[in-house]
């Protein structure tokens, strides 16, 4: 078993959202931020939040994974021709590989000696993936990914040429090949890295952790958007505490009977009396209010004591008379 078989196993008691995440990282060595948009939209779709936007989702399956029949096996780029969209690169033009030895590319600024380094990064295995390989800005426009046939050999054996298309799965054995060049140093220099060389397959769970702290950073941002979006009626502890009406604020959804709100929403003939009170009370000032109220209740203990003692002395005199 590989550290991709384990993965495969591992991924199966995952959402649906999370095994197409991994799928999209192991084809492409990594994500971008239209996969950060969509897996977003898939876990909010996931968990009952509707969202229009959530695409189609491809689950890691065992095709996915990079054929074990080239482990410890010799492979070696052949050539790479019949581009397109890859920058300003002739597509009738092809780059030939020694079979042995050190192959140097050369030619003059615009040549395109850049653009076969592209395909390379995002063809084969690299630290550093770039963006999106871009076509010639002076041709057509177009929504065309880039493509190139690229033909490699196991233990010197020319296999038949794959075409690589970029965004999709890299044809079998270019991913057991290292790209490096100064952007993949960078990473080492730029970031941290606390290991220096990771075992092929160990950086996929890593790298859906950082997935997940994207999709996370904008799902919090989203709330955070939404919560300076709420009435500030609904931020009031009458709306929201332990009333009949602060739960069901509190528990509102999309079953909610509108019935219901419209009996909460309505005063009854007891509300409308005390509706009427409400300005005189609100007019009135607390305070002097208070103290008047305790200045009659004062005076009505007084008199309560008072008519208590009168009526201890009329049972007296009467008991006199008998």
């Amino acid at each position: 078993m590989t550290v991709h078989d384990d993965i495969l196993a591992w991924s199966s008691d995952q959402s649906h959202w999370k095994r197409d995440a991994l799928q999209r990282i192991i084809e492409k060595g990594g994500f971008d931020r239209t996969d950060t948009d969509e897996l977003t939209a898939a876990c909010r779709d996931a968990h009952g939040l509707s969202e229009d936007s959530a695409p189609d989702l491809t689950l890691l399956a065992a095709e996915h994974i990079p054929s074990r029949d080239q482990a410890g096996r010799k492979i070696t780029l052949r050539s790479i021709c019949e581009t397109e969209n890859v920058n300003a690169l002739d597509s009738n033009q092809e780059l030939l590989f020694a079979a042995s030895g050190l192959t140097v590319v050369f030619g003059y600024n615009g040549s395109g000696k850049s653009g076969y380094g592209r395909i390379l990064r995002r063809a084969c295995r690299a630290r550093s993936k770039g963006d999106p390989i871009l076509p010639n800005v002076m041709g057509d426009a177009t929504d065309e990914p880039a493509s190139a046939v690229i033909t490699h050999a196991v233990d010197d054996v020319d296999q038949s040429p794959a075409k690589w298309i970029d965004g999709q799965q890299s044809p079998d054995g270019l991913g057991s090949i290292s790209f490096f060049d100064s952007d993949c140093a960078s990473v080492h220099v730029r970031d941290k890295n606390d290991v220096a060389f990771i075992p092929f397959g160990l950086e996929i769970l890593p790298t859906l952790g950082d997935l997940c702290r994207s999709i996370q950073a904008k799902l919090d941002a989203e709330k955070k958007r939404l919560e300076s979006e709420t009435p500030s009626f609904l931020r009031n502890q009458h709306a929201t505490g332990d009333t009949k009406v602060g739960r069901t604020l509190a528990n509102l959804n999309g079953s909610t009977k509108p019935d219901d709100l419209d009996v909460l929403a309505s005063l009854n003939d007891d509300d409308l009396k005390r509706l009427k009170k409400l300005p005189i009370q609100l007019a009135s000032d607390p305070k002097a209010e208070a103290i008047k109220t305790r200045v009659q209740g004062g005076r009505i203990t007084t008199l309560s004591r008072s008519l208590a003692g009168a009526e201890k002395k009329t049972v007296r005199r009467g008991d006199h008379c008998h």
